[in-house]
């Protein structure tokens, strides 16, 4: 997805676009179904995954199935309001290794 077709999507806009372009840290979008809406560059420099491959697939085929539930609960916390606390799973590269 374009930064232009994430913003008409109802996304952030494209000053906040701006800086997630430009984070060394990897950032991910997900929709409220847990599909991944948006990747910014280091995320795909990182995980070895191009647009295609990576938006609009669900976070579980990320994601290592020992930390799954953790990363659902921790989205479900950020949907409910609750507290922001540091989440730490680990995912699947482009390249079939785990990170």
């Amino acid at each position: 997805m374009t930064a232009a077709e994430f913003r008409r999507a109802g996304g952030v806009s494209e000053a906040d676009l701006a800086v997630l372009d430009r984070h060394n840290d990897i950032v991910v979008l997900l929709d409220s179904n847990g599909l991944v809406t948006y990747g910014n560059p280091a995320a795909q420099r990182r995980l070895g995954y191009s647009t295609n491959e990576f938006v609009g697939k669900h976070m579980s085929d990320f994601i290592h199935p020992a930390d799954l539930d953790g990363a659902v609960e921790a989205v479900a916390d950020l949907q409910s309001g609750a507290e922001i606390t540091p989440a730490i799973f680990r995912l699947l590269g482009g390249d079939g290794a785990w990170m």
